[in-house]
């Protein structure tokens, strides 16, 4: 297989081996960060659905076997083609199987998102229409890329079909912006019928889809900027690679978080009041029955009628009640079901946030 001479003389090892190391750290933690984040959702959720329990087994599978495709290029570029430069001008199997497992991941977790949105909108029609729409452009953009990569093995050819990743990642971004927007209008609309501490929840669920939105949306775009300007190194796979990793955790951190909303929607709290600065009258008129004994009732002795300087507390407890069903027991609210009791949605909002 000839190679461009030009391409041997401009190879740099920063920009080569050096991104794909970098971008292979930031792997490796990010999985670190996967991992605690699925221990904790199954140790929290142990009765959640069935169906969520597979995807997040799933999809911790896949992510687990993206590492071990980056790590396995590294190797293959820093090791087993030790001294050899123009192993770096070859696509390695690994590099591509990379990019069907993201293209898996990032379609499995699109479509979780795009289930919620469905329940949260009543089943609106054109609105999942554009998500799906946008989500299968991801998915097949990114295994056509794929395809075509393993068929030339040359990074120096890629260009031939650039414009397939332009689309994909052009596409991601698209269904990013348009699943975010779509939870957050529709997470606005119904916490403004809502009492106050609910509203916190939503606005706490709307700043989970924004900044998931945000990171995967601002990686997309930094691949896409990095590749259209700099082609012939591994600077846009090192931005590549974490692009599953910020996907998969945005969605694992809005599944964590749902006991931590149901705990805030039942919480009850106890407030003591210290009594010691009131003022009240040091002196008691006696009782007409003068007892012989002294009693410190109340804190006021009873023979002498002087009250004792003891500080009072006044405890108050304030109990909360929301009239709500569990989402593990109620059809109200199931995450698969959409809500349709207008007064269960007006004062617990299962709506709003069991469906994430």
């Amino acid at each position: 297989m000839s190679m461009p001479l030009g391409l041997l003389l401009n190879l740099d090892i920063n920009n080569t081996l050096g991104a794909l190391f970098v971008g292979g750290i930031f792997v490796a933690i990010f999985f670190g960060i996967t991992s605690a984040q699925a221990f904790t959702y199954f140790k929290r959720n142990p009765k959640d659905k069935l169906l969520y329990k597979v995807a997040v087994a799933i999809l911790w599978t896949i992510d687990a076997l993206h590492l071990s495709f980056i790590a396995h290029a590294g190797y293959h570029y820093a090791v087993t083609n030790y001294m050899k430069p123009t192993a770096l001008l070859v696509v390695s199997w690994s590099l591509i199987g990379q990019i069907v497992l993201t293209t898996t991941s990032d379609a499995i977790v699109r479509s979780i998102f795009a289930h919620r949105v469905w329940l949260l909108s009543g089943g609106n029609i054109f609105l999942i229409v554009l998500i799906v729409f946008a989500s299968c452009a991801v998915f097949a953009g990114g295994m056509l890329f794929a395809v075509r990569a393993a068929q030339v093995r040359e990074f120096a050819r890629l260009v031939e079909f650039s414009w397939i990743l332009y689309f994909s990642l052009g596409a991601l971004t698209v269904a990013d912006i348009i699943i975010s927007a779509s939870l957050c209008v529709l997470l606005r609309k119904q916490g403004s019928m809502a009492f106050s501490r609910t509203q916190s929840i939503v606005r706490s669920l709307m700043l989970y889809s924004i900044n998931g939105s945000a990171l995967t949306s601002l990686c997309a775009v930094v691949c896409l900027v990095t590749y259209a300007t700099m082609s012939t190194n591994f600077i846009f796979e090192a931005f590549y690679f974490v692009l599953p990793k910020l996907y998969l955790n945005s969605l694992l951190a809005t599944l964590n978080a749902r006991e931590s909303l149901r705990q805030t929607l039942t919480s009850t709290d106890l407030v003591s009041i210290p009594l010691s600065k009131t003022q009240t009258s040091n002196v008691v008129p006696p009782s007409p029955i003068s007892p012989i004994k002294r009693s410190s009732r109340n804190g006021v002795d009873a023979f002498s009628g002087v009250r004792e300087d003891r500080p009072a507390v006044l405890n108050i407890h304030v109990e909360t009640t929301t009239d709500r069903k569990s989402d593990r027991d109620s059809v109200r609210f199931d995450p698969d079901t959409p809500t349709s009791h207008k007064s269960a949605r007006r004062f617990s909002q299962p709506g709003t946030w069991s469906a994430f």
